[in-house]
């Protein structure tokens, strides 16, 4: 299970690329596990077909296979890797484009007891990892030259900790990734985690510097339990950029069947201890705040139940706000369903966007996809959402379905399964396709589907229009 980690996994998500005009993605996943699905995603929300180039890389960065493919106007693909690579098995996948604005997302495993997914990494010469449970580190160059790349690893007071395998006993680790190669700590025997002799037992975060924007992931267990079989997939964490962090969904407590639990994680990026303050909000009770120092490059785990003292069932949003205006903070979320065993990891939420797309619908059993949306505003917001098959036609949405349309409250967040909001998501005779949200003022919003008997759990990242382009969704269906 362990090479599900970085393993598993895909159905991608391409980002607008540079002044050329071109949407390229970059997987921070390793593809080369046999036995378990593995599936590619691409929305083209343009209004002309686009082309895209898939290329499969060799660990040593070695081009094994390319597939071209074309994305119809205003709709999508669905691909295994299989088909797009017949026979090929390598390390990672790369997708280029001279079209802007393709979106998508990725999502692998065995779908019984594993299933995880994620927006597609965006390059970055510093960036954080988490650390929660065992961990496996990937780190892969998407450019044309060789990057050098080091990681320093610290726990949750903030104090850098020594990396061990075999006989190496290292302050930092140092590697030099030829183009398009990967660096694997599992591969290098490094230990990381919960579980591990000595100082890595105790890492919170791992710290990536590099020569050149690069892009990775770590595979995380943050939680423990005889039930708990799926794995957890994250993105590295941006290191700067913000001082307040929202977590869109905060689910604590048993509803039956389920027994929810939602860990918090948030690492201090910046160069001087922080006062962070972290607020829970739910609806219809007053707000939980209180105050935690992070030491410079220390880290934050815990539940929502020890952090705010909650108790019951409690469904509700969290934002952490840290002391130093210009100051620093990464974080994510984790998720259980601790009696069906699923988990999943989502990055904090940094960016607010007017319209966003989620690239996966999987809303007939033994699935459900549910949607959460968060205004950060201090005035409340319209939003309308709308589900599109893969060849673009219309499933259902705002303009023919009232539950679609929605006004949420200032600072309130709403959560609902997709069939709640769109009932013919529910009525088909297959799932697939994507969804397309858009707001009165800029919001935030996440996506899991899971399986119904909460065995596994997965999130889709939101892949936000790029700017100067419009999507209209169609009214007939």
């Amino acid at each position: 299970m362990r090479r599900f980690v970085l393993s598993a996994c895909l159905i991608m998500v391409m980002f607008a690329g540079s002044a050329a005009a071109q949407s390229t993605l970059s997987f921070a996943v390793v593809v080369d596990s046999p036995g378990l699905s593995q599936g590619i995603a691409i929305i083209n929300p343009t209004s002309t077909p686009a082309s895209a180039t898939f290329t499969m890389y060799s660990y040593a960065g070695a081009v094994l296979g390319t597939s071209t493919q074309t994305i119809p106007a205003v709709g999508q693909i669905a691909k295994l890797k299989s088909e797009l690579f017949a026979g090929v098995n390598g390390a990672w996948i790369q997708v280029t484009s001279a079209t802007t604005g393709l979106q998508g997302f990725w999502v692998g495993g065995d779908f019984t007891t594993a299933v995880e997914g994620a927006e597609a990494a965006t390059p970055r010469t510093e960036q954080y990892a988490p650390v929660a449970g065992p961990t496996v580190l990937g780190v892969f160059n998407p450019g044309n030259s060789i990057v050098s790349v080091t990681i320093e690893m610290y726990g949750a007071d903030g104090s850098q900790l020594n990396f061990i395998s075999g006989n190496q006993n290292l302050p930092s680790i140092t590697r030099t990734i030829q183009p398009h190669a990967v660096f694997d700590t599992e591969i290098d025997g490094f230990c990381i985690g919960s579980g591990c002799t000595g100082s890595p037992g105790l890492a919170r975060s791992l710290r990536v510097t590099s020569s050149a924007p690069v892009v990775g992931a770590s595979m995380v267990s943050p939680f423990t339990g005889t039930n708990i079989k799926d794995v957890s997939i994250s993105n590295l964490l941006p290191a700067s950029g913000v001082n307040q962090l929202n977590f869109p969904h905060v689910v604590q407590g048993v509803l039956s069947p389920a027994s929810y639990s939602t860990l918090i994680g948030v690492t201090n990026t910046s160069s001087v201890t922080q006062i962070v303050t972290f607020t829970f909000r739910e609806e219809g009770r007053a707000p939980i705040t209180l105050e935690r120092p992070i030491e410079r490059r220390g880290t934050l785990q815990e539940t929502a139940a020890s952090l705010f003292g909650l108790t019951g069932f409690r469904n509700g949003w969290v934002q952490a706000t840290g002391s130093v205006s210009n100051g620093s903070l990464a974080g994510f979320v984790a998720y259980a369903d601790l009696n069906g065993g699923g988990t999943t990891i989502v990055p904090a939420q940094q960016n607010t966007a007017l319209a966003f797309f989620f690239a996966h619908i999987a809303n007939l059993s033994p699935w459900w996809t549910g949607i959460g949306l968060l205004n950060p505003n201090t005035g409340s917001v319209s939003v309308e959402v709308f589900a599109m098959n893969s060849d673009g036609t219309l499933i259902g949405g705002a303009d023919t379905v009232a539950s679609a349309r929605l006004t949420i409250p200032a600072m309130t967040k709403t959560a609902k399964l997709l069939d709640e909001l769109i009932p013919q998501t529910g009525l088909r005779e297959s799932d697939g396709g994507f969804v397309f949200i858009r707001s009165s003022v800029p919001l935030i919003g996440i996506e899991l589907f899971f399986l119904r008997n909460g065995a596994a759990l997965a999130n889709v990242g939101a892949n936000f229009l790029p700017a100067g382009l419009t999507f209209i969704p169609p009214l007939d269906f």
